[in-house]
């Protein structure tokens, strides 16, 4: 696996949640961004990773997308899950 196969993993789930319209920002500046955050993980911490990041991104996009556990923001607004 590549250094930056996370990463683009991560990019992947979040352009296709259409994040970068709703964030305002460019695919160069989230790049730039889970760059920074991947920088600063402790070394000394063998799980949390770049790659433990990119499962943890993947997961959140799997459960969340699931058809039973979605809740429309008309529910949300009106008080129904």
């Amino acid at each position: 696996m590549g250094a930056d196969h996370p990463r683009r993993c991560e990019m992947c789930v979040l352009q296709h949640v259409d994040s970068l319209r709703l964030l305002k920002v460019t695919p160069l500046t989230l790049v730039t961004y889970l760059s920074l955050l991947e920088r600063h993980y402790r070394t000394h911490n063998s799980y949390h990773n770049s790659v433990h990041a990119a499962d943890v991104v993947q997961s959140a996009f799997v459960l969340l997308g699931h058809a039973a556990l979605q809740v429309t923001s008309s529910d949300v607004t009106r008080g129904r899950s």
